[in-house]
């Protein structure tokens, strides 16, 4: 809709092509609007104390919107495809509702037992008893 009075060429077409005219109307795609609304005045102002022409400095504003604005979303993209695979570990990590892991007694138990079990298998291999740790 915001074409419809517009002229012929692209917003593109003003920055990008040899074009020795002005561009007044120049049509919009989806992406020259995020640039008039987000982009252009900051980095215009970002340029004010630049000697070159207002036309040189609205084509490096544009040119530099086209080729970070890929590499922006491509980022944001990777950052949360990592966070959705570190939310689903994390996630996975988790015990179910219904189960609880071993408190801290019972794992110094079976930490007991253990060893006590290896133990008694080391002397058993070795020949020698173990009558202190039969004692406990």
């Amino acid at each position: 809709w915001y074409n419809a009075f517009q002229d012929d060429y692209f917003m593109e077409d003003c920055f990008f092509s040899e074009w020795k005219k002005l561009c007044p109307q120049p049509r919009y795609r989806s992406y020259d609007v995020l640039y008039e609304i987000l982009f252009r005045e900051k980095c215009l102002m970002a340029r004010l104390s630049d000697v070159s022409s207002f036309a040189v400095k609205e084509r490096e504003c544009y040119s530099v919107f086209r080729t970070r604005l890929p590499m922006c979303i491509k980022v944001a993209a990777q950052c949360l495809g990592a966070a959705v695979v570190i939310g689903g570990i994390v996630v996975a990590d988790q015990p179910l509702i219904g189960q609880q892991g071993p408190d801290e007694a019972t794992m110094i138990a079976e930490a007991r037992v253990q060893e006590w079990s290896t133990a008694r298998q080391r002397s058993v291999h070795d020949g020698r008893t173990c009558s202190a740790l039969e004692d406990e």
